[in-house]
Parts: structure tokens; C-alpha cells; sequence
């Protein structure tokens, strides 16, 4: 059965054609399983980028 997780939201400064890597932490108590990671940028102005990750978390 799926269940959700989430993380608090993190707030980033970016300039138009940068590049930008972030870690995100896992919660300490994640049980071992297969995951999706839905992540949500928002630009403002109705800007959105959206981006799903697939994982096994051992």
C-alpha cells in the first residue's frame, strides 16, 4: 500500500541560467522500500517545474 512522506519545503535563490544541485534528506525513520520522489519548483508567475524520481531504499 503507498503511503506518503513528506519533507518541509526548501526555499533557494537562482538567477535566470544558472544551475543548481541540492541534496535532500531522507527522514531518519524511512522504512526500506520502493519510492517515488515527486519534487516542485515554483518560479513564480505561474511558473512551475516538476520533476518524479524512482528509487530502492535499502
Amino acid at each position: 500500500m503507498a503511503k506518503k512522506v513528506s519533507v518541509d519545503p526548501i526555499v533557494f535563490y537562482t538567477m535566470p541560467g544558472n544551475k543548481r544541485e541540492m541534496d535532500i534528506s531522507l527522514p531518519a525513520d524511512l522504512p526500506k522500500g520502493k519510492y517515488t520522489a515527486s519534487v516542485m519548483i515554483d518560479y513564480g508567475d505561474n511558473n512551475l517545474e516538476l520533476g518524479e524520481l524512482n528509487f530502492m531504499y535499502d
